[in-house]
Formats: structure tokens, sequence, C-alpha cells
């Protein structure tokens, strides 16, 4: 792995008033749509790949729990997406667990209420 880098599960910030008690509404076949408790706001997270891959070495497969913020990697399409925590360089940044792109996570259809 690079560094010291640790990777915790995927956690997505409401974009209107920031609470992460954020729940995913639907299915990957269908639309990335997430809600905020909080303010009620909906919007879709979507990644963009930064075109590098980090040296993470195997991880493991872990199931996608759909009650959960989820999102895709832009690069491969897989679900499995973590956050990248305890580094400075990488703060705020994502990370495919199939292919091992870094991503940065951005928000379209928001809708607050």
């Amino acid at each position: 792995m690079d560094g010291n880098m640790k990777l915790l599960p995927l956690t997505i910030s409401c974009p209107a008033c920031n609470s992460q008690d954020v729940a995913y509404t639907c299915s990957p076949s269908c639309c990335f749509n997430h809600v905020c408790a909080n303010c009620y706001t909906t919007f879709e997270p979507f990644t963009r790949a930064l075109g590098k891959e980090l040296s993470l070495g195997d991880l493991p497969e872990t199931e996608v729990d759909f009650s959960r913020p989820v999102v895709s990697c832009e690069r491969c399409h897989h679900l499995v997406v973590y956050s990248i925590a305890e580094d400075e360089a990488l703060e705020n940044k994502l990370v495919c667990a199939s292919c091992h792109m870094l991503l940065e996570l951005d928000f379209s259809r928001v809708n607050s209420r």
C-alpha cells in the first residue's frame, strides 16, 4: 500500500448541509440517487478518475451495502470504492478496490428542499 495509507468505507457528505447522514435510495442499474436525512437534499454522486493508480496490493472483496452511500468508479464502474484516510496529500480522495484508480468525488442533480 502507498505509504501509511488507510482505507475506510465510503462516506459522503451532503453537498447542501455537509451532514454525513446520507442514504442510497436506488440501485446501480437505475441511478445513484442519494438523500440527506438532515436537510432532505437529493443528489447523485459520481467519480472522476485522476489518472493515477495506487499501489494497494490485493484488497479483500467486500459486498456492497446498498443501504450506505454508493458510487461507481469512473474508470471500471466497480462499486467498491474506499475513502482514503490519514494521508494529507490524498485528503478527500477515493480509490477503487478493483482497478486501484485514484478518484475524486463530485455531485450532479443536487436538489435542495
